[in-house]
């Protein structure tokens, strides 16, 4: 857990180390006798709850940012991102590795292989969103528009 630390903090620290509850466990650290390891862990430990008990009273904890999901794109399956994890891999053995030819070899194939791959997947979702579209245009005009509008208002975004 990680706490704020601020102008002010200092003082607050002061006062919740000065609280009646944190003063029972600084008396019991007191007592406790360090002669083995054990006994050295459980004063260790006692004293980690002390400063624990008093920062979570006095300070600010800090909150953590969390990353927004980065959504894929509708054609890139899991295949692809399998591959895509695999082609990182093969590219931080090329830098680790950069005069090896096969490790470069390899990489330049397989970066050529998954560049035809993502291109291949992009084509087969736009035939199948084209096909889509022509069935519904046949069938069902007033649904046509509903899908088009979809893609349309993706593509602003």
């Amino acid at each position: 857990m990680k706490f704020k630390w601020e102008t002010v903090s200092h003082e607050l620290f002061l006062n919740a180390l000065k609280s009646d509850a944190v003063k029972v466990k600084i008396q019991d650290f007191k007592n406790i006798e360090t002669q083995s390891q054990s006994e050295v862990e459980a004063a260790l430990h006692s004293l980690h709850d002390i400063l624990k008990m008093s920062a979570n009273k006095s300070l600010k904890r800090k909150i953590k940012s969390r990353r927004k999901d980065i959504k894929s794109k509708p054609w890139f399956d899991k295949g692809l991102s399998t591959m895509r994890k695999e082609l990182d891999h093969k590219s931080k053995m090329l830098a680790k590795y950069p005069k090896d030819l096969i490790i470069r070899g390899n990489f330049f194939k397989f970066c050529k292989l998954y560049g035809k791959k993502c291109k291949l997947q992009y084509r087969q979702y736009k035939l199948d969103i084209i096909q889509k579209l022509d069935n519904l245009l046949e069938k069902n005009p007033s649904k046509y528009w509903e899908p088009l509008n979809k893609l349309k208002y993706k593509d602003e975004n």
